[in-house]
């Protein structure tokens, strides 16, 4: 063991830091709000919550409502990013 009065501060660094393997990637991460938002179903599509459900709620109707609260898919147009959100 190297007493460390002899140690010096780059080599105290590279001790706690070992230098990254040359070749090997970054793993890809799953944006973390996407994957709170949205549920990838067995056939692939997408489902997701609609918006308007938060406030101001005594102006809709019960029927808007109710059909606000229901789940729906992603529509083709935005599949793309939300793919790419979630790293599928």
């Amino acid at each position: 063991m190297i007493s460390p009065a002899k140690v010096d501060k780059k080599c105290l660094f590279l001790m706690n830091n070992p230098p990254v393997q040359k070749g090997k990637k970054m793993k890809q991460k799953t944006h973390t709000g996407a994957k709170k938002r949205f549920r990838v179903k067995p056939s692939g599509k997408i489902k997701r919550k609609k918006q308007g459900m938060r406030h101001i709620l005594s102006k809709h109707s019960s029927k808007k409502k109710r059909q606000l609260g229901q789940l729906t898919y992603v529509d083709e147009a935005n599949e793309y990013q939300v793919k790419r959100l979630l790293v599928l």
